[in-house]
């Protein structure tokens, strides 16, 4: 095997052509995850989703409770809660925890994706 093939063959896996290999084409890039997972679940809460206010050991925390689905759904919507709100947080016992005070943006989030919400929202 010459220096050339395998520069070619690890140019072909980094998606880089090298000019001098015989015309390989790079891997396609896979598709992105939607980013919308959650809203592809049709939601039909029988009650709205409770979002209240905590201190947990002096730490702010933002707690949603009363999330109708299986576990599988609810974890990835705490996953999508996380990330818009930038914070850490956990999903056990049928609650999503964020980290911090943040209210407005998780009522807001859960009222795009279909949710209807009440509680403590400043």
């Amino acid at each position: 095997m010459s220096t050339t093939d395998w520069k070619a063959k690890l140019g072909a896996l980094s998606g880089k052509v090298d000019d001098t290999s015989s015309k390989e084409t790079t891997p396609e890039k896979t598709s992105k995850i939607p980013t919308n997972v959650v809203s592809s679940v049709t939601k039909k809460q029988s009650e709205p989703v409770v979002i209240r206010f905590e201190r947990r050991g002096g730490k702010p925390t933002t707690i949603v409770s009363r999330v109708e689905g299986d576990q599988e759904t609810v974890g990835a919507l705490a996953a999508k809660l996380k990330k818009v709100c930038g914070t850490g947080g956990s999903f056990r016992d049928d609650e999503i925890l964020i980290q911090g005070d943040v209210r407005v943006k998780v009522a807001g989030l859960l009222e795009k994706e279909g949710y209807r919400v009440k509680g403590d929202i400043r």
